[in-house]
């Protein structure tokens, strides 16, 4: 398994197939801000996320990819999140910072 994905037990719910599933990069950027909006789009619409902050302990100062928060979704949703991702940068007024990863 990579750094990038982990395993997270899933709670039974509406879906009875979304009890085990792997958490999976999405989309990182620099700032803060639009990582923080997208995270709440994705869980208005049910999709479980964690953020996770690529930073390098030895620097004092992150810049660059080592400065990019990532969202990770569960991977039996990732068209989904992308799909919601997506169109939540495209009615934001300002620009995107960063990148889809999947």
């Amino acid at each position: 398994m990579s750094d990038e994905t982990e395993k997270t037990p899933g709670t039974p719910g509406d879906d009875p197939e979304d009890t085990d599933f792997e958490m999976v990069p999405l989309y990182a950027s620099p700032n803060f801000a639009e990582v923080e909006l997208l995270v709440d789009v994705l869980e208005d619409h049910g999709i479980r996320c964690h953020t996770r902050k690529n930073e390098n302990p030895g620097f004092p100062v992150s810049a660059g990819e080592e400065g990019e928060i990532r969202i990770l979704v569960q991977d039996n949703r990732l068209e989904d999140a992308r799909s919601l991702v997506e169109e939540a940068l495209s009615e934001s007024p300002e620009p995107d910072d960063g990148k889809f990863l999947a």
